[in-house]
């Protein structure tokens, strides 16, 4: 896709622009861009109204694709509005919100965003107004309210995997999914990293794999395990070494499925997600969905069984301490629960614990800093979860 970008009453960006587009054909060549200047064009000369773009020239630009950049601030306040040919960024108030990164890092991002929107806008059914989040996870396609929410998404630097399934539904070409996905990740590196040029600070040579297990028998209370999820998922990529972590999940677990898992997967990390009972049984699931109580012992010796490069245990479940004391046997570490935690609680934990890993901490730092969000949250559990260590180990001096 070529696409004309049209710089307007705006001269302090092109170098700042430039320098944008150089990174972005840097590494990929799905959209080629050509930059020219037009300081003419009247509606540009004032504050803008987008209805009154899309009036005005939407039949004059009727070929191609066209994306105009200004200083000139929308009346709505916005940095950007996109149509099936037409996009106009504006750079107003940027360093308010961003500053830092330089201005070349937002450019990137919202050229990307107009670009994969113009990819949208040539399908059958038009899906830009469908793939949005109202509110911000830092994905490309949330809808960001505020301004600020926008450097969200240049820290995060994905697009989720709900709304890449929509782009693929839609017939979008992966070529251009896949080009999206590199510039995002070359803004993440520009945005979390004062030093772009020496990457392996943000990045490591292995992979750390967390395996999720989660169960929500039907006779059993709701909770919000797929909301502990999307947390996990969303700190995980904000972390600076989010490229080198995995979450892979498993739902409705039954007994037998976690040694085949396990197997499949061999995990740095296994967390347990769900209930436990009041005499320390893990709660997993019968084949018709009911619970099923499994008891410290049959975990212990399931995980004596797993492949060494399991490293750490999270029993992020009710009474499930006895459960963590017992794996330090055969692993390094486990974390568990002295008495109930509520599922709010439960979350705040394990996203503030898996982002800390993210950010290269030890397991100790990580641990605190994980008790630490149970209170920032306002919730008197801090003390409930148990970090507990394998005989010849230190979590102060493990990293992952």
């Amino acid at each position: 896709m070529r696409i004309n970008i049209i710089v307007c009453n705006n001269n302090h960006v092109n170098k700042q622009l430039n320098r944008a587009i150089a990174l972005i054909n840097q590494r990929q060549d799905c959209f080629t861009y050509s930059v020219s200047q037009n300081n003419e064009l009247e509606i540009f000369l004032s504050p803008i109204s987008w209805y009154g773009i899309e009036k005005s020239y939407k039949k004059l630009f009727s070929d191609g694709f066209y994306m105009f950049i200004t200083d000139k601030p929308f009346s709505d306040n916005w940095f950007s509005h996109v149509n099936e040919r037409i996009c106009v960024i504006s750079t107003n108030g940027w360093d308010e919100c961003f500053a830092p990164p330089h201005l070349y890092v937002f450019l990137m991002y919202e050229i990307i965003e107009c670009s994969i929107n113009f990819e949208i806008g040539l399908t059958e059914d038009n899906g830009i107004d469908k793939i949005i989040h109202n509110n911000s996870i830092g994905c490309l396609f949330d809808f960001c309210q505020k301004k600020a929410d926008i450097k969200l998404g240049m820290r995060a630097g994905y697009i989720c995997p709900s709304c890449e399934s929509k782009l693929k539904a839609y017939g979008i070409d992966n070529n251009a999914i896949n080009a999206a996905v590199a510039i995002l990740d070359l803004i993440r590196i520009h945005t979390i990293n004062r030093n772009p040029s020496t990457p392996h600070l943000i990045a490591r040579n292995h992979k750390i794999t967390i395996l999720f297990f989660a169960t929500n028998p039907r006779n059993t209370d709701k909770l919000r395990l797929d909301e502990e999820v999307r947390n996990i998922y969303q700190r995980i990529r904000l972390s600076n070494n989010r490229d080198n972590l995995e979450l892979v999940t498993r739902w409705a677990v039954q007994p037998g499925d976690i040694l085949q898992a396990i197997n499949e997967t061999n995990p740095t990390i296994i967390h347990f997600s769900g209930h436990g009972s009041n005499n320390g049984k893990l709660v997993l699931e019968e084949p018709d969905g009911t619970a099923k109580l499994v008891s410290p012992e049959a975990i212990s010796r399931a995980i004596s069984t797993v492949s060494d490069s399991v490293k750490l245990v999270v029993f992020n479940t009710c009474f499930s301490n006895e459960q963590a004391q017992n794996v330090t046997k055969y692993i390094d570490a486990s974390i568990g629960m002295n008495a109930s935690i509520s599922d709010k609680a439960a979350c705040a934990f394990a996203s503030q614990l898996y982002s800390a890993i993210g950010f290269g901490l030890s397991l100790e730092r990580a641990f605190k800093q994980a008790q630490a969000s149970i209170l920032i949250e306002g919730i008197d559990e801090s003390e409930t979860p148990e970090l507990f260590c394998h005989d010849s180990l230190s979590a102060s001096k493990m990293y992952f």
